[in-house]
């Protein structure tokens, strides 16, 4: 921790969390930036996509980001899930290069 007391450089990072609770079939998400999430379920032998978070920018290219004084900068969701759906986590780089088709 020293090592980081001596960094004069502004760092940043987006982020996902999901937890889920299996009992209840609750998924509970905080998301910040473009790193973001996705629920697909099977349908007719095809996945089709039942929600996806949206990216948190200031602008254009401009996410909004966890700094060291951040705080209450999230975005808060929750899902009821069923069996058989599934959850893809992704940062900017999965959900900016592949459509939600092709995911």
């Amino acid at each position: 921790m020293e090592v980081t007391k001596d960094n004069n450089e502004d760092s940043s990072s987006s982020s996902t969390i999901l937890t889920m609770d299996p009992i209840r079939g609750i998924l509970n998400s905080c998301w910040i930036g473009d790193s973001t999430y996705m629920i697909l379920r099977n349908s007719s032998n095809e996945y089709q996509s039942i929600y996806q978070s949206e990216e948190w920018k200031d602008g254009l290219d401009y996410p909004h980001q966890l700094r060291y004084y951040d705080t209450g900068l999230t975005n808060v969701n929750k899902h009821n899930l069923e069996q058989g759906y599934i959850i893809i986590i992704g940062s900017n780089g999965l959900f900016d290069n592949l459509s939600s088709l092709i995911i």
